[in-house]
């Protein structure tokens, strides 16, 4: 009996700290990385108010290759979403919502995943640094609330290591295309724009028959208008 009256007042004292600490530990959590790079703003801004490049520079589809996205709402900008599953336990899955845009500064990202913690936000930040303002200087980070669960709380102890680690590859050079990433053998761009594919076309073959044999086709990048903010800002 003796025995027993021990055992219980032991568990009792291990629930006793285990609400003591976990009261004690922060009920929000943030966490934050930078990088530079040297693209241009409007680019490197609107590559990460869409989806639709989303393998190409978020630290989830370096995890997992193969998880599944599913785009919807506007293609840039607020209402913009990705939908995702993976079969890692590890990332499971989830949503990213743009809702909120500053053109050129800031853009805020609902996050929706299995984890504890309920207004789970990422944000995006920018600044021109460097000589002439050429660079831009990107800032990502996740704030996360746990408000009185205290097992969301303890988590958020290994938030660094569980959120901070993966963003870290989220905020390095994106996929850009090829060319982009040779300097020195890209001395040039031809924008040809036109009311259609067709007339697109019809423009550039124009322009390959004036420059002949002179020049090296590298790639050629399709892309559409896009709506206001973004109109102007087409990659």
């Amino acid at each position: 009996m003796i025995r027993i009256l021990e055992l219980l007042i032991a568990m009792a004292l291990v629930v006793v700290v285990f609400v003591v600490v976990g009261l004690a530990l922060p009920s929000h959590r943030h966490v934050s990385y930078t990088t530079q790079t040297n693209r241009p703003l409007p680019v490197v801004f609107d590559m990460l108010s869409g989806f639709k490049r989303f393998k190409d520079w978020n630290a989830l589809a370096k995890q997992d290759p193969r998880v599944q996205l599913s785009l919807s709402g506007a293609e840039t900008g607020k209402g913009a979403r990705v939908d995702y599953t993976s079969q890692s336990q590890a990332i499971g899955s989830g949503s990213w919502e743009v809702t909120d845009v500053t053109p050129g500064d800031n853009i805020v990202i609902n996050v929706t995943n299995g984890d504890y913690g309920s207004d789970k936000t990422m944000k995006f930040r920018f600044k021109k640094v460097g000589n002439q303002h050429l660079s831009v200087e990107i800032t990502q980070s996740y704030d996360v609330d746990y408000g009185w669960n205290l097992f969301g709380r303890y988590a958020g102890l290994y938030v660094t290591r569980s959120i901070g680690d993966p963003i870290k590859p989220g905020t390095n050079e994106p996929n850009w295309e090829d060319p982009f990433t040779k300097p020195e053998l890209l001395h040039g761009v031809v924008l040809v724009t036109g009311n259609d594919d067709a007339q697109v076309k019809q423009k550039l073959d124009s322009i390959k028959k004036v420059f002949q044999s002179s020049v090296k086709e590298l790639k050629t990048i399709s892309g559409k208008v896009r709506p206001a903010p973004f109109k102007g800002h087409e990659q």
